[in-house]
């Protein structure tokens, strides 16, 4: 297949290797936002309607906060070494949301507060 795909995109194989790399890496991604965008509307649902504008104001003023740093790490550090922490920065706030949700169940005023957090991070994370 390797020599197939190389005819018939006539990349190099540094190139090709790249190429699906950087394929994999897209499909996770956004595989994993279309997993996590159901679970972050739930939470929305379950706060109440009325509390959507609050949670997109959370989201804005988040954003408005973490953009600048974002840029700031990326500019002062590679990418290569820079995105597996990141990544692994997200996939440990992942565990740690399971546990929280699991932990709260019996606290419904935490777990709206939990929900709301995880819904301003699922909206960073896109």
């Amino acid at each position: 297949m390797d020599g197939w795909l190389r005819r018939v995109t006539k990349a190099e194989p540094a190139e090709l290797r790249a190429s699906l790399y950087s394929f994999a890496y897209f499909f996770f991604l956004i595989a994993a936002y279309y997993v996590m965008r159901p679970l972050r509307d739930e939470m929305a649902i379950q706060i109440g309607s009325k509390k959507l504008n609050d949670l997109f104001i959370d989201v804005f003023v988040t954003m408005l906060v973490l953009v600048p740093l974002f840029g700031w790490l990326t500019r002062s550090f590679p990418r290569k070494k820079l995105l597996p922490w990141i990544y692994g920065f997200f996939a440990l706030n992942l565990i740690g949301f399971f546990f929280a949700f699991e932990a709260l169940t019996t606290q419904p005023d935490l777990l709206k507060l939990v929900a709301r957090v995880f819904f301003v991070w699922v909206s960073v994370f896109n």
